[in-house]
């Protein structure tokens, strides 16, 4: 989220100090990890287990800062954030419930960015693995594990597909993991100019993140 921020700040208000932020953290990233895939006895599979955890949206920003740098080391960086546990059973087509090896159901706020990241990863290399892991998360996401309000997740995670009947109570649709849903149904939109698309983030915009407002507050409470 920091070099993210620092992103927005360069491209949004020519904060060139910002970019420098950004520029150090990125060579760090490339440095260490880089470091780590090549030590002897760590490598790719031990790699793959450090992507376990909730790293939010390093390929996605990564993806974007070579888009600015034209960097070959920014792009292979945001190419080392791909969690093969979970992106290779999307890129065929495979439910997101407990079938990848978390059996209380995938952690939906760990595992958005990474989508956003393949979708802005085919954008930049038309990489059409990568565009499937996005298509097929969404088609997935949409059909399996939404309500009718547009959100998904409960206690931000999602389960068995078909069965949100079980799982409604008052820690459903929780915002931020709308807001990243968002995040990947415009890429779609964009690359397809699909009205359903377009249906779907109108929706799940005025009940997931408008909807969360407090109209009747006066700025005061």
């Amino acid at each position: 989220k920091v070099m993210a921020g620092m992103l927005d700040q360069y491209q949004h208000a020519g904060n060139r100090q910002a970019l420098r932020v950004l520029l150090g953290m990125a060579d760090w990233v490339v440095r260490e990890v880089g470091a780590l895939l090549a030590r002897p006895g760590f490598g790719e599979a031990a790699w793959q287990q450090v992507l376990n955890t909730e790293w939010g949206g390093m390929n996605e920003v990564l993806y974007n800062l070579y888009a600015v740098t034209g960097n070959a080391s920014h792009l292979r960086a945001g190419e080392w954030f791909n969690h093969f546990l979970w992106t290779a059973p999307l890129a065929i087509g495979v439910d997101l419930d407990g079938s990848h090896g978390n059996a209380g159901g995938n952690h939906a706020n760990t595992h958005i960015p990474e989508i956003i990241g393949s979708a802005r990863g085919y954008e930049l290399t038309s990489n059409h693995t990568q565009h499937d892991i996005a298509r097929n998360f969404f088609d997935i996401l949409n059909g399996s594990h939404t309500w009718s309000t547009g959100g998904s997740n409960d206690h931000e995670h999602w389960h068995a597909p078909h069965q949100l009947g079980d799982d409604l109570d008052g820690q459903t649709e929780e915002s931020c993991t709308t807001y990243n849903v968002l995040k990947v149904a415009r890429h779609l939109l964009q690359w397809t100019g699909d009205a359903h698309l377009g249906d779907f983030y109108e929706r799940a915009l005025l009940n997931g993140l408008v909807g969360n407002q407090n109209q009747h507050l006066n700025g005061d409470g």
